[in-house]
């Protein structure tokens, strides 16, 4: 189960139960003495039993040498190993989980355009103008705060699994909308979800695609703007040495 309440992909859902077994067993393995292991020898031979073929001689040698294994890094190893294959398995299922989190993301957020309507432009942070606007108010304030807390764990969740995967990367606001340059220049790169509502946008979570679309649309958006701003200088030129644009 993910923070925002999906369900992670089957493989790395195991794979992170496997992690948890691995970190408990560490802590499980018998920890044999050398009197332990001579008294395996020991009750072989009465049986009659080879001490080198015997199955709890076997056992208490490797739990003895798991035990050493343990206290010199092999727990660390293995867990070790386990977060690699995590990390593997995210970067393999890292749309899916993205999804995941986009579902949860923009039906939060739809509670966050429901509100604004109610609630106008209210700081959330000031709780007596809110309730000053009546019970309904009240009501939709305390949704967006829960909701708004919410999108943002899934926000940094977004942020650290594109981080952790290399698969993806986009500041918090256009993480969260689909904004233009203007819009994005006025509110910041870190803009909360409330804060882009009160300012006409739709929650909106970025997939992979959409990421880089919206990255590359600021990018063009910005260039437009200096090829504007270089016409509009030079046809300035012109003009003031008299001649035609």
């Amino acid at each position: 189960m993910t923070t925002a309440g999906g369900t992670y992909p089957e493989p790395v859902a195991q794979a992170f139960a496997e992690l948890k077994q691995v970190r408990a067993t560490g802590g499980q393995i018998p920890r044999p003495t050398v009197v332990d292991l001579a008294r395996a020898v020991l009750d072989a031979i009465r049986a009659g039993r080879d001490p080198l073929d015997d199955e709890q001689v076997r056992r208490t040698v490797t739990a003895r040498g798991l035990d050493v294994g343990m206290q010199s890094g092999i727990a660390n190893a293995l867990a070790d190993a386990c977060e690699l294959h995590i990390f593997d398995l995210l970067r393999d299922h890292f749309d899916d989980i993205i999804d995941t989190l986009k579902t949860a993301c923009d039906r939060l957020g739809q509670i966050l355009t429901d509100a604004h309507g109610i609630l106008g432009d209210a700081d959330l942070a000031d709780a007596n103008a809110v309730l000053q606007l009546g019970p309904d108010a009240a009501r939709a304030w305390a949704d967006v705060k829960a909701a708004a807390q919410k999108i943002d764990v899934i926000s940094m969740g977004w942020q650290t699994l594109a981080e952790l995967t290399q698969r993806a990367s986009a500041q918090p606001t256009v993480r969260l909308a689909n904004v233009d340059l203007d819009t994005f220049e006025r509110l910041g790169h870190k803009a909360d979800a409330w804060t882009l509502v009160r300012n006409g946008q739709t929650i909106d979570l970025a997939t992979r695609q959409t990421a880089r679309e919206r990255a590359d649309q600021l990018a063009e958006a910005r260039e437009q703007r200096a090829r504007d701003h270089a016409n509009e200088f030079t046809n300035a030129y012109r003009r003031s040495q008299g001649v035609a644009a």
